[in-house]
């Protein structure tokens, strides 16, 4: 296991009604998060200094929270319930089509098309 924690699934584990990161940092930090960059082109760049501060605000919040709800999980008593699916989403996870996981080793790998990763 790479230790993969994934909030929106520990929310669904504890029975919450809302479980986007949106919701979840509202109610435990009285945070509201504009979303408007959620779908945004995030391969493009330069990016936007408001889309950074938007990733910024987004990552601000979740080592706290992963804690949070890693100590409710435990208190439910689901804990084990939550790395067990953690496990199985990690298990589920593949390298980009075309790609060996080697090719992630080299500088400007993200620069070259199928043949030349090849």
């Amino acid at each position: 296991m790479r230790n993969t924690f994934d909030t929106m699934l520990a929310a669904q584990i504890l029975g919450k009604s809302q479980v986007g990161l949106a919701p979840l940092l509202l109610e435990y930090f009285k945070v509201t998060v504009d979303k408007r960059y959620q779908r945004a082109d995030w391969s493009r760049r330069p990016l936007a200094p408001t889309m950074l501060e938007y990733a910024g605000m987004d990552a601000e919040f979740l080592l706290s929270l992963r804690d949070i709800l890693a100590k409710e999980l435990e208190e439910a008593g689901r804990l084990s319930w939550a790395l067990e699916e953690f496990e199985l989403l990690e298990a589920g996870l593949e390298i980009l089509p075309g790609r060996s996981q080697e090719t992630y080793r080299i500088k400007g790998d993200r620069e070259l098309d199928a043949s030349q990763a090849a």
